[in-house]
């Protein structure tokens, strides 16, 4: 499991390599997202937070 958080009132990049993200392995967050596919980088939008099943 992967916690990814922004807490800040600031956009945030989030960049790992070593672990690819998938949707269907999203287990909470706390803004509506689009469906994607394997990611390993992204912006976050302020105070967003995301908990990924690895």
């Amino acid at each position: 499991m992967i916690v990814i958080t922004n807490l800040t009132y600031r956009p945030a990049e989030y960049s790992y390599n070593e672990a690819s993200l998938k949707y269907n392995h999203l287990l909470v967050n706390n803004y509506k997202l689009p469906e994607h596919k394997e990611i390993q980088h992204f912006m976050l939008k302020p105070y967003e937070a995301r908990v990924y099943k690895l």
